[in-house]
């Protein structure tokens, strides 16, 4: 998970510096904002797939008045 988020982190970091300020990511560098959709969509993902897996399988028991 840390290597997705750090991942994001620099591909987003690269946009900030180089891209224009007048330029949209997407029209400045077509691929490397396509990665970082990716990236961003695999990160989401998985921590969907471990907020269902927390739901299923809470680690304390909930208290119930």
């Amino acid at each position: 998970m840390w290597l997705l988020v750090r991942i994001h982190d620099l591909l987003s970091a690269y946009l900030l510096d180089h891209c224009p300020e007048e330029q949209n990511w997407e029209d400045f560098d077509v691929d490397i904002d396509a990665l970082r959709t990716d990236v961003a969509t695999l990160r989401d993902q998985h921590l969907t797939q471990i907020a269902s897996q927390n739901e299923a399988h809470p680690s304390h028991p909930v208290n119930r008045v």
